[in-house]
């Protein structure tokens, strides 16, 4: 994190979500200003219009549920005038790359069998 703040940590299974805070409290933060919202990521960033000068990172499980549905919503957001200052960074299984992307990204990094795409840049 290098002295980022907030972070805002969003999953959707309770059991996950009481995981993630005790992980973090097993790290004994310091300054760490945090928010863990139990619910589904696409409704929660739906609801925020202004991100700027953050950064998304999803890495969506059932990849072929998900990964349309994710993939529409970042190219979306990405493309929007009030996320220019927003990093979006989707990491998925490398097999399932699109062959074509509706915004293309600024930068697709691929490490051994998943692959990374970066819209925008901060």
């Amino acid at each position: 994190s290098r002295g980022a703040n907030p972070f805002i940590f969003i999953e959707i299974e309770r059991k996950h979500c009481r995981a993630i805070k005790r992980n973090i409290d097993a790290m004994e933060p310091r300054n760490l200003d945090y928010k863990i919202v139990c619910g589904d990521a696409m409704n929660y960033l739906r609801r925020y219009k202004t991100l700027t000068d953050s950064i998304i990172f999803a890495s969506p499980p059932y990849i072929d549920t998900f990964l349309p549905r994710v993939l529409t919503s970042f190219e979306k957001a990405a493309s929007a005038e009030y996320n220019n200052r927003t990093l979006f960074a989707l990491q998925f299984p490398r097999r399932a790359l699109p062959s074509k992307l509706q915004n293309e990204p600024k930068r697709i990094h691929t490490i051994g069998d998943n692959a990374i795409l970066f819209w925008n840049e901060i």
